[in-house]
Parts: C-alpha cells; sequence; structure tokens
C-alpha cells in the first residue's frame, strides 16, 4: 500500500501482494521512485549497510567490486520443514 497524497486515501494493488503473487530475488529493482535493489551483504556489514542506498545507481559498482555475493546459494539445499511447521504454528497461509 502506499499513501498516495498526504492524508488522502492509501492506494493498494491486492493482485500484488496476493500469496504467491511476489518474487524476492536478488538485485531485484524495487518499484519505487528511487529504485533500491534487494542486495546481498555480508555478516559483516549487517550494521553499517543502509538498505535506501542500495539502488540501480550504486548496485553496479557494489557488485563489479565484491563479486556475486549471492553466488553458490543454490550450492546447498536445505528443507523447508522448519519454516513450514512455523508457518502452521504462527497461522499464516
Amino acid at each position: 500500500m502506499r499513501q498516495v497524497m498526504p492524508g488522502a486515501m492509501t492506494e493498494s494493488n491486492r493482485l500484488s501482494v496476493a500469496r504467491d503473487h511476489t518474487i524476492a530475488s536478488a538485485y531485484s529493482v524495487r518499484g519505487v521512485p528511487e529504485a533500491t535493489v534487494s542486495t546481498p551483504i555480508t555478516w559483516d556489514e549487517i550494521g553499517d549497510v543502509e538498505p535506501r542506498q542500495c539502488t540501480i545507481a550504486t548496485v553496479p559498482g557494489r557488485f563489479a567490486k565484491l563479486g556475486d555475493l549471492h553466488e553458490g546459494i543454490d550450492d546447498a539445499a536445505y528443507l523447508l520443514d522448519t519454516l513450514l511447521e512455523w508457518a502452521d504454528r504462527d497461522g499464516l497461509d
């Protein structure tokens, strides 16, 4: 949801936030004016990286300097059983 004008009604595209209709992936650009980018970071960077600084203008340089921090993510497979149990426990659909 977003507020179009201060004090105005909020706008929501229910289809874009419905279950199984959104995708989260590394290096995906958000559909916002700032063009923020979903950016993998290292554990050492957690306290230092400001997500709003990861934009379509800044991430290519970061990628060139650090390489693909997401590389190798598919090298190890893990079961989702625990996550599914948590979702059931919390009543999530």
